[in-house]
């Protein structure tokens, strides 16, 4: 499952999009209970943003921090999610209250510091 995975983000990183598709589609199939799951679902959002598909991402990105709230990728699911809503949806009440949570449910995380400071902006705070 891993080498799989691997394969698919090296199709990503080379932008051969519907190649990545093909390998995530068949481990979401074949290992159906994996962990990387979120790992998946994660990537393909990725790729839809890359395409400019920005709802597509979005939707992705919501799934993995509902289903997988409790994992590695909830918080950066989270702020790609506010970053989609702010610079390329302008939703910024949407972004902003995405950043809120990022900053009150993910503290520890490495995107609270920026996800506060976005959301003071937000706000309309003066922020230096």
């Amino acid at each position: 499952a891993i080498s799989l995975y691997s394969a698919a983000e090296m199709l990503v990183f080379q932008n051969r999009f519907e190649e990545a598709f093909l390998k995530l589609d068949t481990l979401r199939r074949n290992f159906p209970e994996h962990s990387l799951q979120d790992d998946i679902l994660y990537l393909e959002a990725q790729v839809y943003e890359k395409k400019r598909d920005y709802p597509k991402a979005a939707a992705l990105y919501q799934e993995v921090a509902d289903k997988y709230k409790d994992d590695i990728r909830a918080d950066n699911s989270l702020y790609n999610l506010a970053q989609l809503y702010e610079f390329k949806m302008n939703d910024l009440e949407k972004a902003k209250a995405l950043y809120e949570k990022i900053f009150m449910d993910y503290s520890g995380s490495v995107f609270a510091v920026d996800a506060r400071k976005r959301f003071r902006i937000l706000r309309g705070d003066k922020v230096q």
